[in-house]
């Protein structure tokens, strides 16, 4: 699952206007293992940081690999594979890259989970929001971590398919769709 989601956490840089790129990226796997995680440096010069709220700061560029390489490594990660994440649209536009929407599952626009969120009384479908409301998890209390946010996206994709009864139904099938849980075939 890409919650890689790609899981991006942007920050200001200059160019002819003000834009948001990408400092940082964590990819898993369904299982939630780490597939990449990596500082990374943009090609423009870094106008705020937005420390408080990205968790980057200075230090964390002096090892990052350069935006031009880092991009590369999440496209032969992400390629070919359903990409799970929180408002997907932000981090590929970061990462200027297009995923059709078959191949993009996004726990923003998910009615399975709106529904969920709907019954809690809750109209917020930040992460910090769902992952509170739906997972019974407190993330987002201080800067954001790209890995913590990345897992509680895929938890959240995970609870639609409990809540479709797709794992149940697999079973059932003798494994007909296990193959849809393999590694090879998501990232987060």
């Amino acid at each position: 699952m890409l919650s890689e989601h790609a899981y991006c956490r942007n920050f200001g840089v200059t160019s002819s206007s003000h834009v948001n790129t990408i400092a940082r990226c964590t990819v898993l796997d369904f299982s939630g293992n780490v597939l990449l995680d990596q500082y990374i440096k943009p090609e423009e010069q870094i106008t705020d940081y937005r420390t408080p709220y990205s968790g980057i700061s200075e230090i964390h560029m002096k090892e990052a690999i350069p935006y031009k390489d880092a991009r590369e490594t999440i496209w032969n990660l992400i390629k070919g594979k359903v990409v799970v994440g929180h408002a997907l649209d932000n981090d590929f536009q970061a990462l200027g890259f297009s995923v059709p929407l078959h191949m993009r599952r996004d726990t923003l626009w998910s009615p399975d989970l709106r529904r969920m969120m709907d019954n809690a009384g809750i109209n917020k479908m930040s992460l910090k929001s769902m992952a509170k409301h739906i997972l019974n998890r407190h993330i987002q209390n201080g800067p954001h971590c790209s890995f913590e946010d990345a897992l509680a996206t895929l938890d959240l994709f995970k609870c639609v398919l409990l809540t479709r009864g797709v794992w149940k139904q697999a079973a059932r099938d003798s494994g007909k769709f296990t193959h849809l849980f393999d590694d090879h075939y998501w990232v987060a």
